[in-house]
């Protein structure tokens, strides 16, 4: 029944199209007061009394009369296993950043949430998705859990020691996963039809890795194959190319209506279409934010190639490789938890499937004109060029392929950054080169990219320290520009994105307003202070710039000579660019130090 309040119907249609709310979102998140069957009875009333057109102001009184504020079904929750003072944190130098870091790990406090038990009990109330465990959400609109955020949360929550509260989080998507078949893209039932990237099983590595406890996996390792074998049976897509099949995955939501959390900016978006062309394109748009990335111009296609245009909105022809990378990583990681257990012929299974998918990565989706990875057109049966950190994600999953050598991969990867030239963003890895006014694109940066990147360079650094040393810049980049936009803030907070073409400055665009938190930020910071704490400075960044600079054209000019080497002529036009700008810019970086 509450399908037809919270995700379809009359009263959806009549409140959301009103603009009672300025965000969408609000009204998709209050609490019923009465009986489903009692409200649409008043609402059918209200429509008689007003010849099927309610004004604002009735329609204003009608919710007021009938719904509680969003956040009815919540409970603060402040984990009891938070500690003041984890140990990372003294591993990082810097005073400055150790302080900053300490206030990033209070944050955890202020975003722990636990479902009411009235949820369970009156569920038709609520649009809430009860799960038993209390957990941590991202952070402003976000209210409720969010499949893929949780992944970089559980890494900072283990960095902090809350490892119970990590379990918790952990043990409801396996509850999701029972329930459900697979996780839905966040805590609500209009999230239903959508999942998110699918980081159940990175999630259960990050804890298993940091606790060894072999009997949580046992007893979950069913479940992790059952959410495995949905991606395999739901999302995969065939390829043929030069005469072999190959198996990947794609974002796939097929559908006949508006999203209810945006519902007014769908239907405006597709007011000009047919019916049918509005059923096509309401499946790309729930497509588009399946991948979490809504919106970008990633996911903008015409005759082939990319646009600035949303109508162009075209996901459902990508094969994107950072999901099949994803799903390559899950299937190794799956054959790994098999091994454990001392199920052979079960790891044997899925190793053999992470082989075969790795095949795809380097057959399907390897340029070797660019030296990149890209996402494939299955309408033009080619691959669609244009930077997105996303390209990169075969780096993080290792899911190179046998095809190439790695160290000519990692050569021509570090090419190809130097081209886009890379370091001229002093706040982080940009979402794209193209600026569409949408959230996922071109001046924003998002937590989770910086991370797939600079781990994935870090991958590796052992085969070529070109890419260890480009990993530090970039993540010193990302980590300065969160540190100085904290401090920039009154109140001081943490932003879902940031501006990367400045340092200091939260990022914009797309559909709402920048929001606080926030939660997978916060994880970031934390992993990538725990990896350079010893080497980020900021009173190096903000007053002695000039030996780095100096430091850095030598690395520079070594990188040239090795790229000219490796990718031969392929690239001789763009061997004179270098990876300086980022310090050259930081050097008239103001970074305030007022701290909580």
């Amino acid at each position: 029944m509450i399908s037809n309040i919270f995700c379809s119907g009359e009263i959806l249609h009549y409140v959301q199209m009103s603009r009672i709310f300025n965000d969408s979102k609000h009204f998709v998140d209050m609490k019923l007061k009465y009986p489903v069957w009692r409200v649409e009875d008043e609402f059918k009333l209200l429509l008689n009394v007003t010849n099927n057109n309610p004004d604002k102001e009735d329609l204003k009184k009608f919710v007021e009369k009938n719904f509680d504020p969003p956040g009815s079904g919540f409970e603060p929750w402040i984990p009891d296993d938070w500690k003041k003072r984890p140990k990372f944190i003294d591993n990082i130098q810097d005073v400055h950043l150790q302080n900053w870091a300490l206030q990033l790990n209070a944050i955890w406090t202020k975003l722990g949430r636990s479902i009411s038990e009235d949820v369970e009990r009156n569920s038709s109330l609520y649009s809430q998705i009860y799960v038993p465990h209390p957990f941590i959400i991202p952070g402003g609109r976000f209210r409720e859990f969010y499949y893929w955020d949780s992944y970089w949360i559980i890494d900072g929550l283990l960095l902090s020691e809350m490892f119970d509260t990590a379990l918790k989080m952990l043990l409801n998507y396996i509850y999701l996963v029972e329930l459900y078949g697979y996780i839905p893209n966040g805590g609500r039932v209009y999230f239903l039809e959508r999942s998110q990237p699918p980081f159940l099983i990175p999630m259960f590595n990050l804890y298993y890795e940091a606790t060894k406890n072999d009997m949580l996996l046992m007893e979950n390792i069913a479940t992790l194959e059952k959410e495995f074998q949905f991606w395999m049976k739901n999302r995969s897509v065939t390829i043929v190319k030069d005469g072999i099949t190959y198996i990947a995955f794609q974002y796939r939501v097929e559908t006949d209506s508006p999203r209810p959390e945006s519902y007014y900016e769908d239907v405006l978006k597709a007011q000009n279409l047919s019916n049918d062309s509005k059923n096509l394109f309401y499946s790309e748009i729930k497509t588009a934010a399946e991948s979490g990335w809504d919106f970008s111009s990633r996911w903008f296609l015409s005759d082939g190639e990319r646009t600035l245009n949303f109508s162009d909105l075209h996901p459902s022809h990508l094969v994107p490789v950072c999901l099949t990378s994803i799903i390559a990583n899950n299937a190794k990681t799956l054959s790994k938890f098999f091994e454990i257990l001392n199920d052979q012929n079960k790891s044997d299974e899925y190793n053999n499937i992470a082989n075969d998918i790795n095949k795809t990565i380097s057959r399907v989706f390897w340029d070797d004109d660019e030296g990149m990875w890209f996402d494939y057109n299955i309408k033009q049966n080619k691959v669609q060029k244009g930077f997105y950190p996303s390209n990169l994600m075969p780096l993080w999953a290792k899911a190179y392929g046998t095809e190439r050598d790695v160290t000519y991969i990692a050569e021509c990867v570090i090419s190809y950054l130097n081209r886009i030239n890379i370091t001229s963003y002093p706040g982080g890895i940009p979402t794209s080169l193209m600026n569409s006014s949408q959230q996922w694109d071109l001046p924003n940066g998002w937590a989770p990219l910086q991370y797939f990147v600079v781990i994935g360079l870090r991958n590796i650094g052992e085969i070529n320290k070109d890419a260890l040393l480009l990993a530090h810049v970039l993540a010193e980049n990302w980590v300065v520009n969160c540190y100085s936009t904290f401090q920039n803030s009154l109140p001081h907070a943490m932003f879902e994105k940031y501006d990367v073409t400045k340092v200091g400055v939260p990022g914009g665009g797309g559909e709402y307003s920048v929001q606080e938190g926030f939660g997978w930020t916060n994880g970031v910071a934390m992993k990538l202070l725990s990896l350079y704490g010893q080497q980020i400075e900021t009173s190096k960044v903000k007053d002695d710039p000039v030996p780095v600079i100096l430091g850095f054209v030598l690395f520079t000019i070594s990188i040239v000579a090795v790229v000219s080497y490796a990718c031969k002529v392929k690239h001789n036009s763009q061997k004179g660019r270098k990876f300086n700008n980022k310090f050259i810019k930081l050097k008239d970086v103001k970074i305030e130090e007022n701290f909580v």
